[in-house]
């Protein structure tokens, strides 16, 4: 069976291999199956929606496909279906990290779907990775068993501490990296990273952490407080000063630190809170009073590269779009 789909593309039932959507100039551009989700790969009837879905009547039940969907699910480690903590583009390679290991492809908007899937996975990456991070050409991964820096496809390790979060660049070479046990410095040696040193001050489980303008570092965890880190000259140590509810935060669990237009913003278990240096306290966040319920928990934050800010409150997600003005910046 067949039918016509918006734009001259044509989808195509089959009866061993499911559903095949062609483009315009007759090529595969998608190959939908039991690996898929359909419930079987026998097609017998296509109907097209007016919202350009399709709706498939199968050997065995009925199956509903929306194509038009900007969101595709991705699993680079086919069958295991793994969890899926981080993934970055890099080098004209696209970066899987799952909780079974770190995947890789050449990067392109379109896969051929006859041929084998693009994903390999890398060798001395397999258990659970946490975040890649940018780190000059190469990249810093966190990983359960430790830090490693990913050239290409080439794995090399960097550090045995176990647990490692996530990086923060300090320039001069310099990275910082938070781990289940705190903080440790890496230093650029060459082509290759190392470990410098573990730094005293903070034992802490550092899996949240950013690093504002005034280059002040700031590490919460979520039921303890927040952590104002301030690395000592010798980088062997820093100086720790620790803010809960006594320091203006509304409780002493579920506060999040995020980067937004430089500064240190926290999303407490009730509001967004922002660092006043001159009283050393923590008080609510006057940008934000106008868009979010003060009695609201925000569970997450993130600045893009044209200032806009995406968030997650409660069970929505959405976006603050900033639009130039002017002298003015106006929030929608």
């Amino acid at each position: 069976c067949a039918t016509v789909l918006a734009g001259n593309q044509i989808a195509l039932g089959t009866t061993q291999q499911g559903l095949a959507i062609l483009s315009p100039d007759r090529s595969m551009h998608r190959l939908l199956s039991r690996e898929s989700k359909l419930q079987n790969n026998n097609v017998l009837s296509i109907f097209c929606d007016r919202d350009q879905n399709l709706w498939l009547g199968l050997d065995n039940g009925v199956d509903f496909m929306e194509i038009t969907s900007p969101v595709s699910t991705i699993f680079p480690d086919g069958n295991l279906e793994a969890t899926g903590y981080t993934a970055l583009i890099s080098n004209d390679l696209i970066y899987f990290g799952t909780s079974n290991g770190l995947y890789c492809a050449p990067w392109s908007l379109n896969y051929d779907p006859l041929l084998p899937k693009p994903f390999q996975m890398l060798e001395r990456a397999s258990g659970q990775v946490w975040s890649l991070n940018p780190a000059g050409k190469d990249l810093l991964m966190g990983h359960h068993d430790g830090t490693f820096q990913i050239r290409g496809r080439e794995v090399l390790p960097v550090s045995g501490i176990h647990g490692s979060w996530l990086f923060i660049p300090l320039g001069d070479g310099l990275m910082l990296g938070g781990t289940y046990t705190g903080l440790t410095l890496y230093r650029k040696e060459g082509n290759r990273w190392v470990a410098s040193e573990e730094l005293d001050g903070l034992k802490e489980s550092s899996r949240i952490m950013i690093r504002d303008r005034e280059g002040r570092i700031w590490v919460s965890h979520p039921y303890r407080g927040v952590y104002k880190v301030q690395i000592r000259e010798d980088r062997k140590s820093a100086d720790v000063r620790f803010y809960r509810s006594g320091s203006g935060l509304p409780s002493d669990l579920f506060n999040y630190v995020f980067r937004i237009n430089g500064k240190a913003v926290v999303a407490g278990e009730k509001g967004l809170f922002q660092y006043n240096p001159q009283s050393d306290r923590f008080e609510p966040d006057t940008l934000f009073a106008s868009f979010f319920d003060p009695e609201l928990r925000i569970r997450y934050l993130r600045e893009d590269a044209r200032g806009n800010i995406w968030f997650v409150a409660g069970n929505e997600l959405g976006v603050l779009e900033v639009r130039d003005e002017g002298i003015e910046k106006k929030i929608e």
